[in-house]
């Protein structure tokens, strides 16, 4: 960098001698005009001054110039594209000096560790991405270059040669991630993966193509029961990691054990066998597909299918069963020879076989009977007849001409058997069978099989050599019909060949069973029927009933079964009507023969059925005794017969129940409800809400046999009598009667609804003993009702030990309704007293109720009124009778009695006069009422009337004042006023009138209005007042004076000549008249003195006149001086006159003469005045009297 110092002094730049410092320090050897600042490390940063001497003259040090390093950005250089695996150089640029500098690489933000200007590496697929580098010089780092982006590309990868095989694509190179698929030529295999990836020019590893083969057997043979064995060789160059088996498509490899033995072998000269023997092989576990599966690794498998055949031959019956020995008993016989193989044979030969020696059979016959085809092999069956046949052994040899041809062999035995034909036994009784054998040779053993059951082994005897005969016996129970019929009996020879024969047994046994059970005891129902079956299952010729012993010749026969020959009865039914000597036990008896057997076998049934006779009992049954509102459960108990459903219904009265529980009214309401439990055997009713008025019984049916309770009734705890409702009044007498109906004397009590004491004065209780039931009767008593304590709700328990009963109701208070403690009236009017009293008998005590007779009338009581009065003042009260009071006649209204007491000519002394009423009830305790006479409130006699008139402000002319009516009456009052007779109309003179809130209390109501009056004219005035309280009109006038405002009045002083001085004035008000006095201050005189009837020392304003008159003020003078007057008087000549006057009595006649003449002028006022008023009065006719319409 290159500083330049300029300088005014040498503005040339060639005469001055220069000197640079850096950060106050002058730099060695930079005297020149210009400095250049080495760019090696940031040591030369600092702040650089310059200072300039021309001819010694030195300049001031210049400004100082801050000078930093830096280094410059870098630039990273080479080729952006690099082949996979080749060096390649990126150089870091700067034009910066370089020579000391030290670089740093990164790849993708990381650190690739290298200081060298250039990177020099070898480049792999995975170094593609983003350089950047930066130097550092002298400590000064330059910020990071562009990036740089680097791809490296892969390498492609060439054709490999496969022997045996084929390469695709057809092409010299594939590209990277490319791949070529080899497949080996016929017969060959290929070994390893098909595919080969092209990785940035190196192939994956190559497969190759080897022969590999199986050698095996198509099929192979094995007799049954010998062994079958199974080989395969495989060949090839490379050896197979296992050689397994499979049989019949399993997926499961053939694994050693048991019968099977597996040998892998062992790979040796480029070949292993592997065998599988199969020993004691069967034609179902291994005929069948054997597949061998050679597997080597990175190949696929190659296999082979060996068919393994197993063939057997056996002697079959003619069932099919397999034989191997036959008994002859004819010289004759007939087998069947059965093949099962992979194919049919050519032939069957048939031998017999002595030893060793195999001599050819005659037989007939000889072709196949069925040839079929089985799951696994072909089966084919010949049949042969033999004749003349010997005791020996005999073979059946098919041929298919190979050397795996199977053989059978059978045994004979030649010999006959006789058997005992008629065997019987009784059903229970033990009876020996015995067969007999006729033989060359003694056999070993005799059976005895039955049916279906194993064989028996029996007792066999000794062989009769003489006459060649051996017995056979077995001893058998018949203790069940099943144990008749056919018996084989089978001897077995020394040849293990067997003879049998056929013996017969016939067991006669007959059973006996109702239709109602098979065996026991039947319980019927009287009258019911049952049916006998004897049954005889081996066939009876004839049968027999009896009763114990005793035969029973009246048996009905309903119904006889024969067997299919139609000799044998095999079953017979009689029906038996159950009666109460019916009970027994009972049994049949049957007997047999037959034409060979002609001897009659009877055989009775070992056990018999057992008939008794029922009477069935139906009770009905409750609980104990309940309260009404209660649940009560009836039970229906009934004898339970074995083989009945019985059914049981309820009844009350001759009515059903219905199925839903319901017991229905006359009407068909809902009289009780209830519901039925445990199958209809109980039934309960929810809640006996009344008593009842029937019984109730159970019916139980047995089928079609019907039984039936007798009557019950539910005992019920209850109130029979109590009252609806109780009305008294104030102080009567009460009697209130509960009676309570149980089982055993009930304790009556009376208490609140609350369950609280209710007060009364005693209960007396007395009990009795009605219809089986004991009733107990409470009277409670209450000597003076008190409507505060005995009014409300009362409750009447009946109480039985821990159960009770109750029964509410209310007791009414009968008595005033409310009346108005005011007579309201006018005086000159009429007043009403008004008496009202409830009329009617409650059932509620808030009167929400009336209690009605059995007719639908309201029951009422019997009132009679009567008034009395209490003059105003007094203190005794007298019977409301004479001429100005009359009775109205009684009146009902909502069940309130009214009956009005009219007073006639009422006077205003008679205001607070007071009355009451009386009100007498007289008792019916048929109707639960108490009666007495009971006295009413007092009501106070008041007058409606205006209470106020009340005129605000001064009835000055012009004024403005506020007039106030106050209205009390009976009722809401209606309030106007009026100008004389006329309704205040004038808007301009009289403001609106405004109401006050109508008020109320205990004297009536209370009503307010006011009329402004804006300006007050200047003659009198008359306001009325009207107040209407219903049909009564009141009214009251408020006359209104009006007087002038003498307080703004001017008045006249004497003011002549010079000789005023000033006095003390004195102006007041009194009561709206105006006083105004002159004091004059000694040596002075009030003047003029001579005039005094116009001039005065004090004068007045009169508001109702509205004047000082002609009266004027008087001034001060001083005695020294004198005026002359009007008729020429010297000044002194006034003087004495006022000395003289004051001395004299010649004032005072002055005086006088004045008063007389100002009291002549004011009599003529006052006269004008006073006609005006009367005049006006008589006009409007104001009257205080009301009017009653």
């Amino acid at each position: 960098v290159t500083l330049t110092c300029t300088s005014a002094s040498d503005s040339g730049g060639s005469g001055g001698t220069y000197e640079w410092k850096k950060d106050t320090t002058t730099v060695n050897g930079a005297t020149g005009q210009t400095y250049d600042v080495p760019n090696t490390d940031n040591t030369y940063a600092g702040s650089y001054t310059c200072l300039v001497t021309v001819s010694t003259v030195a300049s001031s040090e210049s400004t100082g110039l801050s000078l930093s390093a830096t280094v410059a950005k870098p630039t990273v250089t080479g080729s952006a594209t690099v082949e996979s695996a080749s060096t390649a150089t990126l150089s870091c640029v700067t034009t910066s000096h370089i020579d000391a500098a030290v670089y740093s690489w990164a790849k993708d933000g990381n650190d690739l560790g290298n200081a060298n200007q250039d990177y020099v590496h070898t480049f792999a697929l995975t170094d593609s991405g983003s350089y950047t580098c930066k130097a550092d010089i002298g400590g000064i780092q330059s910020e990071d270059s562009d990036a740089f982006t680097l791809t490296v590309q892969a390498r492609d990868c060439n054709k490999p040669t496969i022997d045996s095989g084929t390469v695709t694509p057809d092409t010299d190179t594939v590209a990277h991630e490319a791949t070529y698929t080899v497949a080996c030529v016929e017969t060959y295999t290929l070994v390893g993966t098909s595919t080969m990836t092209c990785t940035d020019g190196t192939l994956s590893t190559a497969p190759a193509c080897h022969l590999l083969t199986l050698t095996c057997e198509d099929a192979v043979y094995a007799l049954d029961g010998g062994d079958l064995v199974i080989s395969c060789q495989y060949s090839g160059t490379v050896a197979p990691t296992s050689i397994e088996w499979f049989y019949d498509g399993s997926t499961t490899a053939l694994a050693a054990g048991g019968s099977i033995a597996v040998d892998a072998g062992s790979f040796a000269s480029d070949a292993q066998t592997s065998t599988v023997t199969i020993t004691a092989a069967t034609i179902e576990s291994h005929s069948g597909e054997y597949e061998c599966k050679a597997t080597i690794a990175d190949a696929d498998a190659i296999t082979h299918t060996v068919n393994g055949h197993v063939r057997k031959a056996m002697i079959v019956d003619s069932s099919g069963n397999d034989v191997s020995q036959v008994s002859v008993t004819t010289g004759d016989m007939t087998v069947s020879c059965k093949v099962e193989a992979d194919e049919n044979p050519s032939f069957v030969n048939w031998f017999f076989v002595d030893g060793d020696t195999e001599t050819a059979a005659t037989v007939t016959g000889g072709t196949p009977d069925t040839s079929t085809t089985g799951t696994k092999t072909k089966v084919y069956t010949v049949s042969a007849a033999f004749s003349s046949v010997q005791e020996g052994t005999y073979k059946c040899s098919p041929n298919f001409g190979d050397t795996h041809s199977p053989a059978a062999t059978f045994t004979t035995t030649v010999g006959t058997i006789t058997g005992q034909t008629c065997n019987f036994a009784k059903l229970g009784d033990s009876v020996t069978l015995t067969c007999t054998l006729h033989a060359s040779a003694a056999a070993k053993s005799v059976t005895f099989q039955h049916g279906e059951n194993a064989a028996a082994d029996g007792t066999l005897g000794s062989f009769d050599d003489t006459n060649k005969q051996q017995d056979g016996t077995i001893v058998k129970t018949a203790d069940d019909l099943s144990k008749g019929g056919d018996y084989v009996c089978e001897f077995t020879m020394a040849t293990d060949a067997t003879i049998s024969t056929t013996v017969s047994l016939g067991v006669r046994g007959a059973t006996i069973e109702s239709s109602d059970a098979s065996s026991g005891t039947i319980s019927k129902i009287v009258a019911d029927t049952t049916s006998l079956t004897c049954k005889v299952d081996s066939g009876s010729r004839s049968i027999k009933w009896y009763k114990g012993t005793t035969e029973m010749s009246d048996v009905q026969i309903t119904d006889t079964t024969y067997d299919s020959t139609g000799d044998l009865i095999t079953q017979q039914i009689v029906s038996i009507t159950v009666e109460n000597t019916s009970d027994g036990e009972y049994f049949c008896k049957g007997d047999y023969y037959t034409d060979e057997c002609t001897t009659p076998h009877e055989f009775k049934s070992p056990t018999g059925v057992q008939i008794s006779h029922i009477q069935p009992e139906v009770t009905i049954s409750g609980g104990d005794a309940i309260a009404l509102n209660s649940a009560y459960t009836f039970s229906c108990s009934f004898t339970s017969v074995t083989g009945y459903t019985p059914s049981v219904k309820w009844y009350y009265g001759q009515g059903i129940i219905a199925t839903v529980g319901k017991i229905y009214d006359d009407t068909g309401d809902v009289k009780y409800s209830g519901e039925f439990s445990d199958n209809n055997s109980k039934y309960t009713i929810t809640s006996v809400s009344s008593i009842p008025t029937a019984n109730f019984k159970c019916y139980v049916s047995y089928g079609d046999f019907l039984f039936k309770s007798s009557d019950a009734a539910i005992p019920l705890m209850y109130i029979s009598t109590a009252p609806k409702a109780v009305n008294a009044v104030e102080g009567a007498e009460v009697k209130v009667t509960c009676v309570g109906v149980g089982t055993s004397v009930a304790t009556i009590t009376f208490t609140k609804e609350d369950n609280s004491a209710y007060p009364n004065d005693g209960v007396d209780t007395t009990d009795a003993v009605v219809d089986g039931v004991t009733e107990t009767t409470g009277v409670m008593t209450i000597n003076s009702f008190s409507s505060s304590t005995n009014s409300g709700s009362v409750k009447c328990t009946s109480t039985w030990g821990q159960s009770s009963t109750s029964k509410s109701f209310d007791v009414v208070n009968l008595g005033f309704a409310q009346m108005s403690t005011n007579i309201w009236t006018v005086v000159g009017g009429a007043a009403m007293v008004v008496c009202k009293a409830r009329g009617e008998l409650y059932k509620k005590s808030d009167y929400s109720e009336v209690l009605m007779a059995s007719d639908g009338s309201t029951m009422k009581p019997t009132v009679v009124f009567s008034f009395e009065y209490q003059a105003t003042g007094g203190d005794t009260w007298e019977a409301a009778t004479g001429a100005r009071y009359s009775l109205g006649s009684v009146g009902s209204q909502g069940g309130i009695l009214e009956q009005a007491l009219t007073v006639s000519d009422i006077a205003a002394a008679e205001v607070g006069q007071k009355f009451r009423c009386m009100a007498e009830y007289t008792s019916d305790p048929t109707k639960q009422f108490f009666g007495a006479t009971i006295t009413s409130t007092e009501m106070e006699m008041k007058l409606s009337q205006i209470t106020d008139m009340t005129v605000s402000g001064d009835t000055y002319i012009g004024r403005t004042v506020t007039l106030s009516c106050a209205v009390t009456g009976n009722t809401e009052p209606t309030i106007n006023f009026f100008d004389d007779t006329q309704p205040l109309a004038d808007s301009a003179f009289f403001e609106e009138v405004v109401y006050a809130d109508v008020a109320s209390d205990s004297a009536g109501y209370h009503r307010t209005a006011t009329v402004k009056i804006k300006g007050m004219p200047s003659s009198a005035l008359k306001i009325v007042c009207e107040a209407q309280l219903g049909t009564v009109f009141l009214s009251k006038p408020e006359f209104m004076t009006i007087y002038h405002d003498c307080s703004a009045l001017a008045y006249t002083q004497y003011s002549g000549g010079s000789a005023v001085i000033t006095g003390e004035i004195s102006d007041q008000m009194d009561n709206g008249n105006r006083v105004v006095t002159v004091t004059c201050p000694a040596a002075s005189i009030a003047w003029p003195y001579g005039v005094s009837s116009i001039y005065g020392q004090e004068i007045t304003c009169d508001k109702t006149v509205g004047t000082f008159g002609r009266k004027k003020l008087k001034a001060c003078y001083s005695y020294g001086k004198r005026k002359r007057s009007a008729d020429n008087q010297t000044s002194d000549e006034m003087s004495q006159e006022v000395e003289a006057g004051i001395t004299d009595e010649g004032i005072k006649n002055t005086f006088s003469k004045f008063h007389i003449y100002t009291s002549i002028v004011a009599s003529l006022v006052l006269v004008g005045v006073v006609y005006l008023v009367v005049h006006n009065r008589r006009k409007r006719s104001a009257t205080t009297e009301s009017r009653i319409p």
